[in-house]
């Protein structure tokens, strides 16, 4: 789960830096390729999705568990 966590903020702090490169690349500020930024910022976005989702599902999974032992009658 906490793999999960770094990733993902890996994945978030990564992607706003390449997006303000591709606007910048496409504003003429910089003279750089702007779809190669616009690919790699896309990219980044949709992993971060993905391990979003990821994450969630696991702690679903966690917590439907924890629900099912819970929910067992005890035996004497």
């Amino acid at each position: 789960m906490r793999w999960l966590s770094i990733f993902n903020n890996i994945a978030d702090q990564l992607y706003y830096p390449c997006e303000h490169m591709a606007w910048a690349a496409d504003a003429e500020i910089i003279h750089a390729n702007s779809s190669r930024w616009w690919t790699f910022s896309t990219t980044l976005w949709g992993f971060s999705l993905l391990l979003g989702i990821a994450r969630a599902l696991r702690i679903l999974l966690l917590l439907r568990r924890k629900q099912h032992t819970e929910s067992r009658p005890v035996m004497p």
